[in-house]
Formats: structure tokens, C-alpha cells, sequence
């Protein structure tokens, strides 16, 4: 596995953070604007505004960075584990996201996102493997801090780490704010890796959730009409949270 900078410890995380995780969190420059990849339920307004402010959200392609169901972890759930989506760096890869450009306290805002992705790493990201979605978009200003968390041990979904629907649900209804007609959306299942039959449709009990409505008829919508999602849907829809 290849990753893409040198990590440098953190005194000013080091009060908010475990030691075992300051090592993967460099230091930011807070005089420079601070930017993150959102790629998974950051993509939502809600679920971003219960973490940091924002001044600007832009839809993008990142490049040398594949995104996949491969973090497990049981720390954000209530009552199961789950497999989150991560991203790794990957040479070849690309996926769709979102740029977020953080506001007010830059400093505050990060030590707030490092304690939500406790257990992932934060990396720089170049600038030129951020492209606009769409569009002549300028995406950061020429000195900004982009950062994105990416996961150290990728593991795949399995009957003991399912991926979870309400996790899904978050982070689509964030692809169709940015983008109504679907196709990011639909991208956003084209670049994502290691889909799984291991899928727990817990809508009825979910274990994450959003104050905003999910638009779970466009979602369905779309990860019927998507491959590879289509494939699995009608297993996801008839499996139980029993055996948990």
C-alpha cells in the first residue's frame, strides 16, 4: 500500500487526541484555509454541520484515491457493528466527492472532524489531483490545506460487519443535494468499491440518522438502476438484524 506524504506528529493535537493517533494526524497551518475530501456521510450538509461550520461545498474528482467498504469499525454504532466506507490511496483510482472549505475556526474545526474520524488517518492532498465535477470550478485558494481521511488496514464487509442502509442513506441524500438529477449519485456507486451482499437494510431501527429527511424513493431509485448496487438490492431488502 502507497501513501502519498509524511506524516508529522501533532503537538496540538496531542491534548485532544489518544498518542496512538496524533502520529496520523499532522499539523495544519491554521493561517492557511483548510479544506477536507468529504467522501461518505460528510457529504451531507446535516451530517457536516453537526461536526464544523463551512463557507463553501464543490463538487469534485479526486484522483490516486479509491474509495471502499473496507473500514469496520463498531465505535460510531449504537448497538452493531458496521463497515464504513473508507479510501486508501490507489495510483490508478478516482471517485466523486466533495470539496468542503472549512469556516470560522479552522483549528477548532479540524480537531472536531480528527475526533469524529478517531480512527482514521488524515493525509495532504495535492492540488492537482482535486478536478472540478463539472464545469471550470475554482476549487481552493492557491496556499489552502487539503486534507483527506483515509483508512490503514482496509477490511471488507462480512456477516459480522455488514454495510448498515440508514450509513448509506446519509451519504446519498448528501450526493442528490449536490446534484437532483441522480448521476452523482449514481457515479458515486460507479467509484466505490467492495459492494457487498453482506447489507442490512435497518430502516426500520436505524442506527444512524439525520435531523433532514432521506429521500429513500431516489435512493432506491438509484441503487436499483446502478450496477454493481442493483445486484444486491433485493437481498439487502429481505435480510435481518437477528443475528446480531
Amino acid at each position: 500500500m502507497i501513501f502519498l506524504a509524511t506524516f508529522i506528529p501533532s503537538s496540538a493535537l496531542a491534548l485532544s487526541l489518544p498518542s496512538h493517533q496524533v502520529v496520523c494526524k499532522p499539523q495544519i497551518d491554521p493561517a492557511k484555509p483548510q479544506y477536507i475530501v468529504a467522501y461518505g456521510s460528510l457529504m451531507a450538509k446535516a451530517s457536516r454541520n453537526s461536526t464544523i461550520s463551512e463557507t463553501q461545498a464543490t463538487p469534485i474528482w479526486i484522483d490516486g484515491f479509491e474509495r471502499g467498504w473496507f473500514y469496520r469499525s463498531s465505535v460510531y454504532s449504537h448497538t452493531a457493528p458496521m463497515t464504513y466506507l473508507g479510501a486508501i490511496a490507489q495510483p490508478n483510482a478516482h471517485f466523486n466527492a466533495i470539496l468542503v472549505r472549512i469556516g470560522v475556526s479552522v483549528k477548532r474545526g479540524i480537531e472536531n472532524l480528527d475526533r469524529r474520524e478517531t480512527n482514521y488517518c488524515r493525509q495532504r492532498v495535492k492540488r492537482d489531483r482535486i478536478k472540478p465535477w463539472w464545469g471550470a470550478v475554482q476549487l481552493g485558494e492557491p496556499d489552502a490545506q487539503i486534507w483527506i481521511y483515509y483508512v490503514q488496514k482496509p477490511q471488507p464487509p462480512n456477516v459480522q460487519y455488514p454495510i448498515f442502509q440508514s450509513y448509506l442513506d446519509i451519504t446519498l441524500s448528501g450526493a442528490i443535494e449536490i446534484d437532483p438529477t441522480s448521476e452523482f449519485g449514481q457515479q458515486f456507486i460507479q467509484t466505490t468499491t467492495y459492494w457487498s451482499s453482506f447489507w442490512v437494510n435497518d430502516r426500520p431501527q436505524p442506527e444512524r440518522a439525520i435531523e433532514t429527511p432521506i429521500p429513500r424513493i431516489q435512493i432506491d431509485r438509484i441503487l436499483g438502476t446502478t450496477a454493481p448496487t442493483n445486484r444486491y438490492i433485493l437481498s439487502r431488502s429481505k435480510r435481518r438484524l437477528s443475528y446480531f
